[in-house]
């Protein structure tokens, strides 16, 4: 046995309450905190809809033009071409270092 709750048991812990979770996360400097900052900088927050109403007399092209501008300026695009297939946290390392690389290049 690995201690008093058997085998790989766990011991049970009382739920947070939902109000205290987004309170708890701003109090931290967690990881969710920091993708919320960096998503107020890029102009939006992803989980909000983007949507764009139609002007009076103005052409259904120029609505999705406006459209698809929002949606950059969000990051949804480039964030769906991110998730669109698994990337190894060792693979998502090296593309990072090799960025980071490029910016001090580009920079120095």
């Amino acid at each position: 046995m690995s201690g008093p709750f058997g085998h790989g048991a766990k011991p049970w812990r009382a739920p947070v309450a939902a109000a205290a979770v987004p309170a708890l996360l701003r109090a931290t400097g967690s990881p969710h905190n920091r993708t919320c900052r960096r998503w107020r900088r890029r102009g939006g927050d992803p989980s909000t809809v983007s949507e764009v109403k139609v002007r009076e007399g103005e052409t259904f092209e120029s609505a999705l033009r406006r459209f698809n501008k929002k949606i950059k300026q969000n990051g949804i695009l480039s964030e769906v071409r991110r998730r669109e297939h698994y990337e190894k946290p060792s693979v998502r390392r090296k593309r990072k270092l090799v960025a980071a690389r490029k910016r001090r290049a580009k920079a120095g």
